[in-house]
Protein backbone atom coordinates (compact mmCIF):
# COMPACT_ATOMS: atom_id res chain seq x y z
CA UNK A 1 0.00 0.00 0.00
CA UNK A 2 2.92 2.40 0.53
CA UNK A 3 4.36 1.90 -2.57
CA UNK A 4 1.04 2.58 -4.10
CA UNK A 5 0.80 5.83 -2.50
CA UNK A 6 4.31 6.89 -2.90
CA UNK A 7 3.52 5.85 -6.94
CA UNK A 8 0.13 8.57 -6.54
CA UNK A 9 2.14 11.15 -4.34
CA UNK A 10 4.96 11.22 -7.13
CA UNK A 11 2.71 10.98 -10.36
CA UNK A 12 0.45 13.97 -9.08
CA UNK A 13 4.25 16.34 -8.19
CA UNK A 14 5.40 15.04 -11.51
CA UNK A 15 2.44 16.58 -13.35
CA UNK A 16 1.99 19.40 -11.72
CA UNK A 17 5.66 20.29 -12.02
CA UNK A 18 4.94 19.76 -15.70
CA UNK A 19 1.78 21.34 -15.87
CA UNK A 20 3.15 24.59 -14.99
CA UNK A 21 6.42 24.33 -16.71
CA UNK A 22 4.82 24.06 -19.97
CA UNK A 23 1.59 26.08 -19.20
CA UNK A 24 4.43 29.10 -18.07
CA UNK A 25 5.97 28.53 -21.36
CA UNK A 26 2.87 28.48 -23.39
CA UNK A 27 1.34 31.50 -21.41
CA UNK A 28 -1.65 29.26 -20.97
CA UNK A 29 -2.93 25.86 -18.95
CA UNK A 30 -1.27 23.13 -20.77
CA UNK A 31 -2.89 19.63 -19.01
CA UNK A 32 0.68 17.77 -19.61
CA UNK A 33 -1.17 13.85 -18.43
CA UNK A 34 -1.28 10.85 -20.99
CA UNK A 35 -4.67 10.22 -18.83
CA UNK A 36 -7.42 11.92 -17.60
CA UNK A 37 -7.16 13.41 -14.14
CA UNK A 38 -4.00 15.18 -12.50
CA UNK A 39 -1.09 11.91 -12.72
CA UNK A 40 1.32 11.42 -15.06
CA UNK A 41 2.45 7.70 -14.28
CA UNK A 42 6.14 8.38 -15.59
CA UNK A 43 7.18 10.18 -12.67
CA UNK A 44 5.84 7.68 -9.98
CA UNK A 45 7.16 4.89 -11.63
CA UNK A 46 10.35 6.90 -11.57
CA UNK A 47 10.69 7.95 -8.32
CA UNK A 48 9.06 4.15 -6.94
CA UNK A 49 12.19 2.05 -8.96
CA UNK A 50 14.69 5.14 -7.77
CA UNK A 51 13.50 4.03 -3.96
CA UNK A 52 12.92 0.58 -4.54
CA UNK A 53 16.53 0.22 -5.94
CA UNK A 54 18.09 2.49 -3.42
CA UNK A 55 17.16 0.91 -0.49
CA UNK A 56 19.40 1.42 2.15
CA UNK A 57 21.76 3.38 0.17
CA UNK A 58 19.18 6.66 0.66
CA UNK A 59 21.81 8.39 2.77
CA UNK A 60 24.73 8.36 -0.18
CA UNK A 61 23.74 11.49 -2.24
CA UNK A 62 26.11 10.36 -5.23
CA UNK A 63 24.22 7.32 -5.22
CA UNK A 64 20.98 8.90 -4.89
CA UNK A 65 22.20 11.40 -7.64
CA UNK A 66 23.35 9.03 -10.38
CA UNK A 67 20.38 6.35 -10.11
CA UNK A 68 18.18 9.31 -9.97
CA UNK A 69 19.92 10.15 -13.57
CA UNK A 70 20.06 6.73 -14.93
CA UNK A 71 17.06 4.67 -13.92
CA UNK A 72 14.21 7.92 -14.94
CA UNK A 73 16.16 8.33 -17.90
CA UNK A 74 16.18 4.41 -18.92
CA UNK A 75 12.40 4.60 -18.07
CA UNK A 76 11.84 8.20 -20.25
CA UNK A 77 13.44 6.32 -23.14
CA UNK A 78 11.68 2.94 -23.27
CA UNK A 79 8.42 5.04 -22.44
CA UNK A 80 8.83 7.56 -24.99
CA UNK A 81 9.66 4.18 -27.32
CA UNK A 82 6.42 2.53 -26.15
CA UNK A 83 3.88 5.38 -26.74
CA UNK A 84 5.21 6.43 -29.84
CA UNK A 85 5.20 2.72 -31.43
CA UNK A 86 1.40 1.83 -29.91
CA UNK A 87 -0.02 5.17 -30.37
CA UNK A 88 1.80 6.69 -32.95
CA UNK A 89 2.24 10.24 -31.09
CA UNK A 90 4.96 11.78 -29.41
CA UNK A 91 4.17 13.05 -25.76
CA UNK A 92 6.98 14.98 -25.41
CA UNK A 93 10.03 15.50 -28.46
CA UNK A 94 13.31 16.78 -27.13
CA UNK A 95 14.45 17.01 -30.69
CA UNK A 96 15.77 20.62 -30.74
CA UNK A 97 17.74 20.10 -26.91
CA UNK A 98 21.46 19.11 -27.21
CA UNK A 99 22.75 15.61 -26.37
CA UNK A 100 19.03 14.01 -27.04
CA UNK A 101 18.36 10.73 -28.36
CA UNK A 102 16.33 10.47 -30.91
CA UNK A 103 14.27 13.42 -28.74
CA UNK A 104 13.25 10.54 -26.04
CA UNK A 105 15.55 11.67 -23.68
CA UNK A 106 18.23 14.39 -23.28
CA UNK A 107 21.16 15.43 -20.91
CA UNK A 108 19.84 18.33 -19.50
CA UNK A 109 16.38 16.60 -18.17
CA UNK A 110 18.41 13.51 -17.10
CA UNK A 111 20.59 16.07 -14.77
CA UNK A 112 17.23 17.52 -13.80
CA UNK A 113 16.05 14.10 -12.91
CA UNK A 114 19.28 13.29 -10.79
CA UNK A 115 18.95 16.60 -8.99
CA UNK A 116 14.79 16.47 -8.33
CA UNK A 117 15.52 12.85 -6.92
CA UNK A 118 17.85 14.17 -4.98
CA UNK A 119 14.98 16.39 -3.21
Amino acid sequence: MRVFLLFLCYSFLGWACETVYCSIGKRKFVNRGFLNGPVCPIYGTGMVAVLLILGENISRAWLVFLVGVGLPTLIELITGWVLERFFHNKWWDYSSRRFNLKGYICLEFSILWGVAVLF
